[in-house]
């Protein structure tokens, strides 16, 4: 969450950080039980990261030739999430773009 509100500043565009996002999440869950013991535990996205901007309410992840580019002063609401062995766990932010 920390790394896609990083990313949300003016001029980024959201298709550009809902897929950083996916792909930092794939990263690091399969550094998480990465033992022999647990090698077919099934890990990964929960939830595709979405950036919901001003009037969007919700579950916004586009395509690269339907994103939209984040202006000073948009209100972004980000969501995201993982899971390990079927459990889930999301977490969501709102944030204003910019100071």
């Amino acid at each position: 969450m920390a790394k896609a509100k990083e990313l949300a500043i003016p001029g980024a565009d959201i298709a550009t950080i809902c897929q950083t996002i996916d792909g930092m999440i794939e990263e690091e869950v399969k550094k998480t039980f990465a033992s022999k013991k647990s090698k077919n535990l099934e890990r990964g996205i929960a939830f595709p990261t979405c950036i919901s901007v001003n009037h969007i309410m919700g579950h916004f992840s586009p395509l690269m030739d339907e994103s939209v580019i984040l202006a000073e002063g948009d209100v972004a609401k980000i969501i995201c999430g993982a899971h390990f062995d079927g459990y889930a766990a999301n977490a969501a932010t709102t944030v204003v773009i910019g100071d």
